[in-house]
């Protein structure tokens, strides 16, 4: 397994060494699970980790210091391991970094990038495209929607523990910040669930 933490790097780091320890083999596991590098982008762009290189996993270390471009393709595990280290070194609360989640996500979808892919549609028409329009963003995860009068189920699928309930929140916010840019007004989400390998929670607007 590359890059075990060290003692100090799991002091650090308590969210990383946490989503790490479950993982079958911690930053090695399912490297064919991956994401778009323009989400880790966003992360860096707020919260960039250059400077605090020389204390991060070798794994994590390009990442934070040449971050690939926009268009690339990122392990999943080592964009939630970015995700945790932004976490462990610039918040204390959660609900601060949902929050700030909610934000980059909105403004990174509404940017010249990925706008079109929502700002001409309904929500409806998006619920139609929303396995097309998440796998612009990830291979591997997948994505399922059951659909019911004014809400919707979204269920994740993936391999052991790739996911947790650090990450749902986020991800969730992720949808809000699309459905609103769709033209979904109230957009609520509830009824949140998450199990080792699979996750849901249903969505309200008007």
């Amino acid at each position: 397994m590359s890059d075990t933490l060290t003692a100090a790097q799991r002091q650090r780091f308590p969210t990383l060494a946490h989503y790490l320890s479950v993982l079958p083999q911690g930053l090695d596991s399912y490297p064919q699970y991956v994401a778009k590098a323009s989400l880790l982008r966003s992360i860096l762009d707020d919260h960039p980790l250059a400077q605090f290189a020389s204390e991060l996993p070798r794994a994590l270390v390009d990442l934070a210091v040449r971050p690939p471009p926009l268009s690339a393709w990122v392990s999943e595990v080592h964009f939630h391991s970015i995700t945790r280290v932004a976490y462990d070194l610039h918040f204390r609360e959660r609900s601060q970094f949902v929050a700030w989640s909610y934000e980059a996500q909105k403004k990174l979808l509404s940017g010249p990038l990925y706008s079109l892919l929502f700002a001409v549609i309904s929500p409806e028409r998006g619920l139609m495209l929303a396995h097309s329009r998440w796998e612009t963003f990830h291979r591997g995860i997948t994505l399922r929607v059951e659909r019911m009068p004014g809400q919707s189920r979204v269920i994740y699928g993936y391999p052991p523990y790739l996911i947790d309930d650090f990450d749902l929140g986020p991800t969730l916010e992720g949808l809000r910040a699309a459905f609103e840019l769709m033209g979904a007004k109230s957009v609520q989400i509830f009824d949140q669930q998450v199990t080792p390998t699979s996750a849901r929670a249903t969505f309200s607007w008007r």
